[in-house]
């Protein structure tokens, strides 16, 4: 369920996005999606880090999965 849920909340997004692209242009299409999937990808890491697992960042997952 949950599953279903992020991707009817990411199809909204670009629904969404592609109206606001025809009204204001692309770049303001760009930024509102992006600040979209910004917001989206907080609760994810803010939910994870409930359920007792760490969250890290960008640079600690670099440093512990070097190729």
């Amino acid at each position: 369920m949950k599953l279903l849920a992020s991707k009817m909340t990411f199809v909204t997004v670009l629904v969404v996005g592609i109206f606001i692209g025809f009204i204001k242009g692309e770049e303001a299409r760009n930024k509102w999606v992006h600040k979209m999937k910004n917001k989206q990808e907080n609760k994810k890491q803010n939910l994870e880090g409930k359920e007792g697992k760490v969250v890290l960042d960008d640079f600690e997952i670099s440093s512990f999965h070097q190729n």
